[in-house]
């Protein structure tokens, strides 16, 4: 059936096969996709992203999450759409590593093929029908820069999340002459990789006075997404927007900010690639040159959104 399409379309098909991690590892591996397919002019599949899809536009109508949208989607009901992902699933799994003349997998990990090297995307064609599995580890691919338009276009967010969207923005723009994103990861950042990246609330504190101190004499306003539960009393020296939970909505309202302090993750990736907003990653050592340059260039993206358009 997947060869009798790609020869009816003419193209060669990229079908997203597995699904690996969560919100933020899916977008930032669907960003690659789309951007391989436009690159060589391919059709994509992208049913690795059946969990997610319901949140954006471009992907919630078509069964198969196409990149180019179809005319015509195909409509299924949940359980045939996961019967569907998971056959695609175990096909690809067959594939790993078998010489086949029509279909191929490529497994992307870590010692597995590299994304930056331009001899990928003519593997990415090898054969009429190529599955994905695996996450895209090395992030010097610069294919993602180069469809950002049509990446930004196809994962905008539905319609009916806008409100959560942009209303908490919109507030505090209404307050401050900046808005800083801080992102709280607890979680699984308490023992993953032994805790290196896992910081206390109050290191998050301590870089909001910090950056409020390098914008002295600018209102600077915050609006924090934690994964977990947090006191609020304890942003109350700040003017703030708190909201736990929500990974999609704060994906979005983070993309709207004018600067971020976070812990690196593809969460905090993604909101920095599609609102293209300048980042200070929190570390164990503070790099207070870094901090200010990010709040710096947070104000002067604030300046240039409020200026009148001509």
């Amino acid at each position: 059936m997947l060869h009798a399409f790609q020869r009816k379309k003419g193209r060669p098909l990229l079908i997203g096969a597995s699904q690996f991690g969560r919100i933020g590892n899916r977008l930032y591996l669907g960003a690659h996709l789309i951007a391989w397919a436009k690159e060589k002019d391919a059709i994509l599949l992208n049913p690795g992203f059946h969990d997610y899809e319901n949140l954006f536009e471009g992907t919630y109508r078509d069964a198969l999450v196409r990149f180019p949208e179809p005319s015509e989607p195909l409509c299924l009901q949940s359980g045939c759409k996961e019967f569907l992902r998971q056959s695609i699933e175990r096909i690809s799994i067959r594939l790993l590593n078998r010489e086949n003349p029509v279909f191929q997998t490529i497994d992307l990990r870590p010692e597995g093929p590299d994304i930056a090297d331009p001899s990928f995307l003519d593997r990415l064609i090898a054969r009429p029908v190529t599955f994905i599995r695996g996450f895209v580890y090395n992030n010097t691919c610069r294919y993602i820069v180069d469809a950002y338009p049509a990446i930004q276009r196809y994962f905008r967010p539905r319609r009916d999340l806008l409100p959560a969207i942009e209303e908490p923005i919109n507030n505090l723009r209404g307050q401050v002459d900046v808005v800083l994103g801080v992102v709280i990861r607890h979680g699984d950042f308490k023992s993953w990789q032994g805790g290196q990246f896992y910081h206390e609330t109050e290191d998050y504190i301590q870089l909001m006075d910090q950056a409020v101190a390098t914008l002295k004499g600018k209102r600077v306003g915050f609006f924090i997404a934690s994964d977990e539960d947090q006191n609020p009393a304890l942003f109350a020296h700040h003017t703030f927007y708190f909201r736990s939970g929500h990974p999609a909505e704060n994906l979005c309202a983070l993309a709207s900010c004018d600067g971020m302090i976070a812990a690196e993750s593809s969460f905090t990736g993604w909101s920095q690639y599609y609102g293209q907003v300048p980042v200070y990653h929190i570390s164990r050592n503070l790099d207070s040159n870094k901090l200010q340059q990010m709040a710096q260039t947070a104000l002067e993206k604030s300046r240039a959104r409020r200026m009148p358009s001509p």
